[in-house]
């Protein structure tokens, strides 16, 4: 059985690479103050060392209370059809992912990854991020590749 999920802070999760997606043409110059971005790598990953990361995606999503606020989600299979990079993955288009979390900026192509059950959330990713996925839904998985 999965360990309940803490309260999570909804503007960070624990081990959250906050980013940028970035489509076909799309220039990046800097980083954002704000990023709009983020994934969630597996528990079992290195995100510093490992070249390929299977991540959930995390979105930003209004909430009612607070009023006016907003809050990470995991990204679920019923959700992807709102979302840029996700519309443009489902278009067969080369999105990559920017990230300025390591100091520098890195870059890494993303493809879609097997969807995963809400059951296996809590096991892959931990409680947290079984606390802020959908469970009538399966969620998205990334599978993110360096690109040096």
């Amino acid at each position: 059985m999965a360990t309940p999920a803490k309260a999570y802070d909804r503007h960070h999760l624990p081990r959250m690479i906050e980013g940028l997606f970035v489509g076909p043409g799309q220039v990046v110059r800097a980083a954002p103050l704000r990023f709009p971005s983020a994934v969630l790598p597996r528990l079992s990953t290195d995100p510093i060392r490992d070249a390929e990361l299977t991540c959930l995606d995390l979105v930003q999503v209004a909430t009612i209370n607070p009023p006016e606020d907003w809050a990470w989600s995991v990204l679920s299979d019923v959700g992807r059809y709102g979302w840029g990079h996700t519309i443009g993955l489902d278009l067969h288009e080369p999105w990559r992912f920017v990230t300025w979390t390591y100091g520098t900026p890195r870059t890494y192509s993303i493809a879609y990854g097997p969807l995963v059950a809400y059951e296996d959330i809590a096991t892959a990713y931990g409680p947290d991020a079984a606390g802020c996925a959908r469970s009538d839904y399966k969620s998205i998985q990334l599978v993110l590749t360096y690109v040096p």
